[in-house]
């Protein structure tokens, strides 16, 4: 399969509360701040906790952030398992429409969290 011509998509900071977020189905504008996500001047809301991992994840770009990691930071160490992060995921994917296939801004690395 060639992919040369698939849209690699990122995440960058253009300070701590705003990133820049490319991915095949758009450019996206996130800003912490006012908690929104805007592509071509539309504006796309997120819930506060998959808007929160989001924000998380991109501060951490790079990193691959244990699921542990995720629930002390993301949710105060109150919540067990990973479901509430697999759900959280889920949302921001089909949010954005980025399916799972095009996971490059947001890696599932299995058994150990997301990158």
């Amino acid at each position: 399969m060639d992919n040369s011509n698939k849209k690699v998509n990122s995440m960058t900071s253009t300070n701590s509360s705003r990133f820049a977020l490319s991915t095949s189905s758009g450019q996206w504008k996130i800003d912490s701040s006012d908690r929104s996500i805007t592509s071509n001047g539309k504006t796309v809301n997120l819930p506060p906790k998959p808007m929160d991992l989001l924000v998380f994840l991109a501060r951490h770009q790079g990193e691959v952030v244990s699921y542990q990691n995720i629930i002390n930071a993301v949710w105060d160490g109150r919540v067990s398992g990973n479901q509430s992060i697999i759900n959280a995921v889920k949302t921001i994917r089909d949010t954005l429409n980025v399916t799972k296939c095009d996971e490059t801004f947001l890696t599932t690395i299995a058994k150990k969290g997301y990158n």
